[in-house]
């Protein structure tokens, strides 16, 4: 299985591990029912400590996208699919575009200059 994992460098890797399994559920690669893979199938995947892996799976337990039961694996809840679009659009506002406005004011990087950057990174994908 294939797990986004190109985020934000400065998020902790708890957190980072949580946004690659959204991404994950967001893209159909887990649906609704679906078992988690293990933490140390996602840990070797994501290159991360199995505490950190915990720490993340916790974290979506928590948001109740995923369920488990003591030393049962973590299963995708069925309304994760209706939960996972709000879960997106916050992590997008407070890590992704947190961390591009910080990066803006910190380096005095214009919003001329960032639509220049958007503008020929789109043309780059094309």
């Amino acid at each position: 299985m294939d797990y986004y994992s190109g985020t934000n460098p400065l998020m902790p890797p708890f957190l980072r591990t949580a946004y690659s399994i959204k991404c994950a559920i967001a893209n159909g690669l887990l649906k609704p029912g679906d078992t988690v893979p293990s933490t140390k199938v996602l840990s070797q995947l994501l290159r991360l400590n199995p505490m950190t892996i915990s720490r993340g799976l916790q974290d979506l337990n928590g948001l109740g996208l995923i369920t488990n039961t003591r030393g049962k694996a973590y299963v995708v809840v069925d309304e994760a699919e209706d939960l996972i679009q709000y879960e997106i659009e916050r992590d997008v506002k407070n890590h992704v575009l947190g961390y591009l406005t910080k990066t803006m004011r910190d380096f005095n990087i214009t919003k001329t200059t960032l639509n220049q950057w958007i503008k020929e990174t789109q043309n780059a994908t094309k």
